[in-house]
């Protein structure tokens, strides 16, 4: 996206998502149960649109074309705000936006499939090894030395006490 810009001569606007960063609607109250329900896509939508209308001049036809992209969330946020806002978007770019990746649309094994066959390609014995180590990773818990050495070798934040904190970590290495 950087070598587009320089090419095309465009500006790069970087929106935050309410919420996220400094951009706190309700100061320390934003997460509270009151106000935590205008924290939806849909806001984040409409706001991205007053942005676009406001850096266009809120004129009715746009001076400049404008390209939605995003990666992950922010490339669903994308795909969506083309769809929802194709007046005020020319295109969009959606990197690794899982825009159907909900219940009864993709089969949910599919991402792991997809990602498995990419570790075979760099090199067959991958996934095997990969599959074999959440067993292993599981049996730190069993003994304080090796949680103690999983800790130190690995970085963690804190020990690996209770088959939780081992399957934590697994799902998290997993989602990786």
């Amino acid at each position: 996206m950087w070598d587009i810009a320089a090419k095309f001569k465009a500006k790069f606007v970087f929106a935050e998502h309410r919420y996220y960063g400094e951009s706190l609607p309700f100061g320390n109250k934003s997460l509270d149960n009151q106000h935590i329900g205008y924290l939806t896509s849909a806001q984040a939508l409409a706001d991205y649109a007053d942005l676009v209308n406001h850096l266009q001049g809120d004129a009715v036809n746009l001076k400049y074309p404008v390209i939605a992209f995003g990666g992950s969330y922010g490339g669903m946020l994308a795909a969506y705000f083309r769809i929802k806002y194709p007046h005020l978007v020319a295109g969009e770019i959606a990197s690794s936006a899982p825009v159907h990746m909900y219940p009864g649309m993709v089969p949910c094994e599919l991402f792991n499939e997809i990602a498995t066959d990419s570790y075979k390609i760099a090199n067959s014995k991958c996934p095997d090894n990969i599959r074999r180590s959440w067993s292993v990773l599981r049996s730190y818990v069993a003994c304080a030395n090796t949680s103690q050495w999983l800790r130190q070798s690995w970085n963690l934040c804190g020990p690996t006490n209770s088959p939780i904190d081992v399957e934590f970590l697994v799902q998290f290495l997993k989602s990786m």
